[in-house]
């Protein structure tokens, strides 16, 4: 069918396109034949075509947002990096306190484990709570669909990334202890 839409003085012919879906008993196949020639302009598309165009799409989607998720980690471990060069001083100045209190190095380590394991728990957990915020809107709005994300890809991305941010916080920290009670107050 076409229809004629009138837009600032001109008049454009533009073909109504309509969307369905059918199932055919095996009988009704050989009439198919009949229906195509009264309407040439008919699809018909299978199922199986369909999917595999949405996954085609959703395969170009998932490798762009995991191009940019790869970007935004090697930006989060700059920051992280930056600011363990900016709080340096302020690390060694604690650790020299403690130390010189009569604390072991091995419980400033653990202190520094915690205090790291803290902070990453807070960013992970955060980015993985939004994550899943987003897949459920996404799939609400786009699919209607509930979305179910797996937990053990969940948890184990919550473990490594807590496990990334405590060694780069690990690996700074240790570097400090290495310095002398008398160096780290001076």
């Amino acid at each position: 069918r076409q229809r004629q839409m009138c837009i600032r003085d001109r008049n454009i012919i533009a073909t109504s396109l309509y969307m369905g879906s059918m199932e055919l008993p095996e009988k009704a196949w050989s009439s198919l034949s009949k229906l195509w020639l009264q309407h040439p302009a008919l699809r018909l598309t299978s199922v199986k075509e369909i999917a595999d165009s949405f996954d085609k799409t959703l395969g170009v989607i998932i490798k762009l947002v995991s191009i940019f998720s790869f970007m935004i980690i090697l930006i989060a471990l700059l920051v992280i990096c930056a600011c363990v060069q900016g709080y340096e001083a302020d690390e060694k100045i604690k650790n020299g306190l403690l130390l010189s209190f009569g604390q072991t190095k091995s419980a400033c380590l653990k202190l520094s484990i915690f205090e790291w394991l803290v902070t990453a728990l807070i960013a992970s957990g955060g980015a993985i709570f939004g994550t899943w915020i987003a897949g459920s809107l996404i799939y609400k709005s786009q699919f209607s669909l509930n979305y179910v994300p797996d937990p053990v890809w969940i948890i184990s991305t919550l473990f490594i990334s807590i496990l990334v941010v405590c060694l780069v916080g690990i690996l700074s920290n240790k570097k400090n202890l290495n310095v002398s009670i008398k160096n780290l107050l001076v």
